[in-house]
């Protein structure tokens, strides 16, 4: 298995549909806000915002590594963290 290491880490609102959120549950991580909302984490190899509608992540789970890519409304994302020459802290 190959580790890999996050350059971006994007976090999406709370407030997307719960179907929506249940399926990208299996690619990333949970985090708790300091209000109690629960976000989805995504650590992130690679990033494409170019697109009109969505946002491309290459991206992985740390329980396993495996890389996927996955396809996000761009109005789902609340943050975005990293870039090439800085990337994310603490990962």
């Amino acid at each position: 298995m190959q580790s890999h290491s996050p350059t971006y880490s994007v976090v999406l609102r709370s407030d997307i549909p719960a179907r929506e959120r249940e399926f990208f549950i299996g690619f990333c991580c949970e985090i708790t806000s300091p209000q109690g909302a629960s976000l989805l984490h995504f650590l992130c190899t690679k990033i494409d915002v170019s697109h009109h509608s969505y946002i491309e992540m290459e991206t992985f789970h740390p329980s396993d590594q495996e890389l996927s890519i996955v396809r996000v409304p761009h109005n789902f994302v609340l943050l975005i963290l990293g870039s090439e020459e800085r990337p994310s802290i603490g990962f």
